[in-house]
């Protein structure tokens, strides 16, 4: 990527110093059933039940940090 353009770069000693926290396999398969949810919902315009399952999700999520 060129340089100068707003692109932040972020040096890889850095980035390997941060922690990731991964969920368990069966965690990851519900994340996935929720979001192809959350697209379904969204091709038939319902935006409030993909306001409330994005709540749901980041709920779950922030219970597992």
């Amino acid at each position: 990527m060129a340089r100068g353009v707003g692109t932040v770069t972020i040096p890889i000693s850095l980035l390997k110093g941060i922690s990731l926290s991964l969920p368990e396999q069966s965690k990851l398969l519900w994340f996935k059933e929720m979001y192809l949810k959350m697209i379904n919902e969204r091709k038939r315009g319902n935006m409030k039940k993909v306001s409330e399952i994005m709540k749901d999700v980041c709920n779950k999520i922030e219970e597992n940090l």
